[in-house]
């Protein structure tokens, strides 16, 4: 609001001032000045980018007003799910799984006002396992952790103040975790055996929540 005033400092009654205000700096615009006719005179703008702008104001002849130019600081503003973005890492049976989100405002700036929140998805192998609570790692980043006991492929919902964020779906596919001998499990055939036939026997290694490991390299000794 620009308020005009004659050389003695009175305010003015009424209006016909020309006022331009003019912005400059992280953001850019020249306002629409609207002349409220009681010697105020109004203008708005909406600044997407963090940082300084310098605000110029003149009147009439391109004479700046007293104190012009103004300098006003922009921070960003709050989480906008649409701009959000996460990764999500595969995962372990077992070990945790930590997710990270990047929020940004409106003006698509990194943002650390935002209330975030993750779960995993109906249908998936692990679903109903709650995430910790998201933890705000600055600059826009937060991280939730999970841990997944069953392997598959997880789909996580991810929010911002209760909206899914954009690029989605994101999934995680789970691995078995280590093998456990506790776990792991033969079967010996033919069983039983006649002396002077073969016996084969399996072992199927599986991890501590009894998941079948897709791969080798466990070191398995048979003892007869």
């Amino acid at each position: 609001t620009v308020t005009a005033k004659d050389y003695t400092g009175t305010k003015m009654a009424g209006g016909g001032a020309t006022v331009v205000v003019t912005v400059t700096g992280a953001n850019s615009a020249t306002p629409v000045v609207t002349d409220v006719g009681n010697g105020t005179y109004t203008c708005t703008y909406t600044p997407l980018v963090v940082g300084n702008d310098t605000i110029t104001i003149t009147m009439n002849d391109g004479t700046p007003i007293f104190n012009s130019p103004f300098t006003v600081g922009n921070s960003a503003g709050v989480g906008v799910a649409a701009n959000s973005t996460a990764v999500v890492p595969p995962g372990t049976a077992g070990l945790a799984t930590t997710i990270t989100v990047t929020v940004r405002d409106a003006g698509n700036n990194l943002t650390n006002n935002a209330t975030v929140t993750a779960a995993v998805a109906a249908l998936s192998p692990n679903f109903g396992i709650a995430f910790t609570g998201a933890t705000n790692t600055g600059l826009g980043t937060f991280t939730l952790s999970y841990i997944p006991t069953a392997t598959g492929t997880d789909t996580i919902t991810i929010k911002v103040f209760g909206v899914t964020i954009s690029g989605g779906p994101y999934t995680s596919v789970v691995s078995a975790g280590a093998p456990n001998a506790a776990k792991s499990t033969a079967t010996i055939l033919p069983s039983p055996a006649t002396a002077g036939q073969l016996v084969t026997i399996t072992v199927q290694a599986r991890d501590v929540h009894n998941n079948k490991l897709a791969t080798g390299g466990a070191i398995v000794v048979v003892t007869i």
